[in-house]
């Protein structure tokens, strides 16, 4: 029987219509009800049993002991803690950094300050598995409130705290005015480019990949069996691994539209190598890690762009009317867009191939190759 998860498009596969409404796609994100009596407890009380589970989510993105760096909190109780106190994502940033780096924000018994709630500093197992006082009480696996969602991954994994629940515009001229194009970027955009938003002067371009049952937790928490992984090495594992690997994607979600998930497994390969070309094409070459894409994005076609029109001040905004400055932080908004999400464009290949061709427009890159490209037929 089909599996009820639509395709995983990893090529670039248009879809002829989109989600309806497409303007309010995301506004029906809620947060969810909390049980009633349930209360946040933190991450230590939770691995005082799951000392295995616990072991794994230190070697997580989202744990603060796999950066090395100290925690506010000790391993394993808080998030990345940069050496200045002005910059920790706990007390600085104004507050900016607080509800995706906390366990519980908004709701009740959730976070509230470092000094009532120290421990729900940084991404505990209760942000995708809800309250765990009752559990903690009386283990049992009717009183886990929350499976895993894709609202807790799309709630962060945007550039501002739940700005899904809202409308979302796009990028234009006017958005970074009066910002330096050395700034120009974008934060934890996964959710927004999966749905295509935010694109530069672009319309919302939902991409196929957003119609995945349950979006982010269908594709990158698939617990069925699967014979070939993306990115990670080692045996497959068919449990829901907490470990960094558990988040890579599992192909077999990808199996029923792409020929099987070896077939899919190439397909993303091949699309990853031509967009990390046309980045590097665009912002040079990373020169810390040759062969990858410049994340300043300051050299390729864009830092000729910039030195054939005399802008040599990428850190400050001294002639922000300037048309040509404007075209620069376009061209730099797009790559550093694509980039920030992590994905090498899969999460929406029609979108990230729309901001290519943005960014190829403003500084004059592309041409003769890209024309080819876009007649090029994919599988």
């Amino acid at each position: 029987m089909r599996r009820p998860i639509t395709a995983l498009a990893i090529g670039v596969l248009l879809v002829a219509a989109v989600l309806a409404g497409c303007g309010g796609h995301a506004r029906q994100l809620q947060p969810p009800p909390l049980p009633g009596g349930a209360a946040f407890v933190g991450q230590a009380v939770c691995q005082t049993c799951h000392t295995d589970v616990a072991a794994q989510y230190h070697t997580n993105y989202h744990d603060g002991a796999r950066y090395g760096g100290s925690t506010i909190d000790g391993p394993g109780h808080g998030f990345f803690n940069k050496p200045s106190p002005a910059a920790n994502v706990i007390t600085g940033y104004g507050g900016g950094c607080l509800p995706c780096h906390t366990t519980g924000f908004g709701e009740p018994s959730g976070w509230r300050s470092l000094d009532t709630t120290p421990q729900l500093v940084g991404i505990g197992c209760e942000e995708c598995h809800g309250p765990g006082s009752n559990h903690a009480a009386h283990p049992s696996d009717d009183n886990i409130h929350r499976t895993p969602s894709a609202q807790a991954c799309l709630d962060c994994h945007e550039p501002s705290y739940k700005i899904l629940n809202g409308p979302v515009l796009p990028k234009n001229d006017a958005s970074y005015a009066g910002t330096a194009p050395a700034s120009v970027s974008s934060h934890h955009p996964q959710g927004v480019f999966l749905l295509g938003l935010q694109g530069f002067d672009m319309p919302d371009s939902p991409g196929p990949h957003s119609r995945v049952e349950n979006k982010c937790v269908g594709c990158h928490l698939n617990p069925a069996p699967s014979s070939a992984h993306l990115d990670w090495d080692g045996p497959p594992s068919y449990d829901l691994d907490h470990d960094q690997g558990g988040l890579a994607p599992d192909t077999i979600t990808c199996a029923p539209c792409h020929g099987g998930e070896q077939g899919a497994v190439n397909l993303f390969h091949a699309f990853e190598e031509e967009t990390k070309g046309r980045l590097i094409a665009l912002g040079g070459e990373d020169p810390a890690d040759p062969g990858e894409p410049n994340p300043a994005a300051n050299g390729g076609a864009i830092g000729a762009f910039a030195a054939a029109h005399g802008i040599v001040d990428w850190s400050t905004n001294p002639t922000p009317d300037d048309p040509n400055v404007k075209k620069l932080k376009a061209a730099i908004y797009c790559v550093k867009y694509i980039m920030a999400d992590k994905s090498s464009g899969a999460h929406n290949p029609p979108f990230a191939e729309a901001l290519l061709g943005k960014a190829e427009a403003m500084v004059g890159e592309g041409g003769d190759r890209l024309a080819r490209r876009r007649t090029r037929p994919h599988p």
